[in-house]
């Protein structure tokens, strides 16, 4: 898993995760927005599927996590 100082987990994530999965799951997190001031969920969608995008610079890359549209919808 890879996470940053921004991210926010449920209370004991860890053993809902280890005791309700199986070892061959892939588990997607959903993203809900939090408000930058309040700290709290804004009433915006979550996001459920998301994308890695790796864009490339003359110093390195930058790593982002950009929403995923399945086809069907």
């Amino acid at each position: 898993m890879r996470t940053d100082e921004h991210a926010v987990f449920g209370e004991k994530y860890d053993l809902i995760l280890t005791s309700q999965c199986e070892p061959n799951w892939i588990v997607t997190p959903r993203r809900y927005f939090l408000d930058p001031v309040k700290w709290e969920v804004m009433d915006i969608p979550p996001v459920d599927y998301m994308k890695l995008k790796i864009t490339r610079y003359a110093r390195g890359r930058k790593f982002s996590g950009v929403e995923w549209v399945r086809p069907d919808r």
